[in-house]
C-alpha cells in the first residue's frame, strides 16, 4: 500500500509501513509525532502538538496524540524489531544493559532496560519492570537478553557489552 506524503516524510513512512502492519493513518501519526520528538525534543503532549506539521490546530493534534496513547496497544516487541531493523547494516549493533532506581512518593520504580547504542543515542528496545529496590539478578538479565535473541533474530555475545 502506498501512503501519499511529502518528500520529507516518505522514506520513514516507507520504513514504518515495511515494519508495521497498522492502518495508513496510524503511520502517519507516528512519522509526526517522531519528527516532532527530533524537532523540540519533548515527552510532553502539548509540545508534541506544537510540533506537528499539519494544517489543523494544536488542540485538534493534542487530541490525537491524546487518543492514539490511551487507546492503542503499542506491541513493544514490533517496536523492538522496527528499532533494529532501521540500523545501518555495516555497523555491528552495540547492545547496552542497564537498570535505573528511584522513588515516586513512596513507590520504588526499577527498570531493566536492554538498549542499542548508535552513535552516540541509546533506542530502548526491551525493558522490564522489576517490582522491588536494588539490582537486578542474573535471571531477569538472562530473561531480557533471550527476550531480544527471538524477538530480534540474532546472536548476543558478550563483546556486546
Amino acid at each position: 500500500m502506498k501512503i501519499q506524503v511529502n518528500d520529507k516524510n516518505s522514506e520513514l513512512v516507507s520504513i514504518f509501513t515495511k515494519h508495521l502492519s497498522w492502518h495508513k493513518a496510524r503511520i502517519t501519526f507516528l512519522t509526526k509525532t517522531v519528527l516532532s520528538m527530533i524537532k523540540l525534543q519533548p515527552v510532553n503532549f502539548i509540545k508534541l502538538s506544537q510540533g506537528f506539521e499539519s494544517n489543523a490546530q494544536v488542540q485538534s493534534n493534542l487530541r490525537i496524540i491524546q487518543r492514539f496513547f490511551s487507546e492503542f496497544v503499542i506491541n513493544e516487541d514490533i517496536i523492538a524489531k522496527l528499532l533494529f531493523a532501521m540500523l545501518p547494516d555495516n555497523v555491528p549493533p552495540r547492545l547496552c544493559l542497564d537498570s535505573t532506581n528511584w522513588k515516586f512518593g513512596k513507590t520504588d520504580i526499577n527498570i531493566l532496560m536492554l538498549s542499542v547504542a548508535y552513535r552516540g543515542v541509546s533506542f530502548p528496545l526491551i525493558w522490564k519492570l522489576l517490582p522491588k529496590r536494588g539490582n537486578s539478578n542474573h535471571l531477569k538479565r538472562t530473561k531480557i537478553m533471550t527476550r531480544c535473541q527471538v524477538s530480534q533474530g540474532f546472536l548476543v555475545t558478550p563483546r556486546f557489552f
